[in-house]
């Protein structure tokens, strides 16, 4: 019997950008304008925290005067949500579970000491972004699997901690939201890819 390459159990790693960036191919490491969450990927998020990817689904049941069994479902809503947490602090990374916007930089002169800086107000305008997610393909562990998000936001709260013995963490919820130029309607949240073989 051969490598189990069906179970998957290698960490997934985040990437984000503005929504309508290209998604690479699956066997292409993500170019443009594709950051990772956490400047070390994967070596970034702490041990025993999974990257999880949640569909979830709420359904209507119906029942009828006449009988104790259900006779029709329907769904009522559906949302798919990427939770993850990670110990990079830096003001690049905090600002993607904030408002996404670019850290202000003070140049060290004399008299001045440099430094970085980031407002805390969001306001009303929830920020957009494109994200991917990378990891092992089921079909055969060297390859890679590849969940392309066309149109999402990050809705986690955030909870910074300063303790001694602990890592501060920093957690991102990013929900999908439907994106209005998907091809077909089972495209709207985006899609999930298993690479099967590599290119020619």
């Amino acid at each position: 019997m051969g490598v189990p390459h069906q179970i998957l159990i290698a960490p997934f790693t985040v990437y984000t950008a503005p929504t309508g960036e290209a998604f690479p191919e699956i066997d292409a490491a993500p170019a443009g304008n594709w950051s990772l969450l956490g400047q070390g990927g994967a070596s970034d998020y702490p041990e025993g925290s999974a990257v999880e990817i949640v569909k979830e689904q709420d359904i209507f049941t119906q029942y009828s005067e006449g009988s104790t069994g259900p006779r029709k479902q329907s769904r009522t809503q559906e949302r798919l949500t990427i939770r993850i947490s990670s110990m990079d602090m830096a003001l690049e990374n905090l600002t993607k579970a904030i408002q996404g916007v670019t850290p202000d930089v003070q140049t060290v002169d004399t008299g001045t000491p440099g430094y970085k800086s980031i407002g805390l107000f969001a306001g009303v305008t929830v920020n957009n972004v494109a994200v991917l997610v990378r990891g092992q393909s089921s079909y055969d562990n060297t390859l890679n699997l590849q969940y392309n998000l066309p149109v999402a936001a990050q809705v986690g709260n955030i909870t910074i901690s300063g303790q001694k013995g602990a890592s501060s963490l920093i957690a991102f919820e990013f929900m999908a939201l439907e994106d209005p130029d998907a091809a077909s309607a089972d495209l709207k949240f985006g899609e999930l890819f298993m690479q099967t073989a590599a290119a020619l």
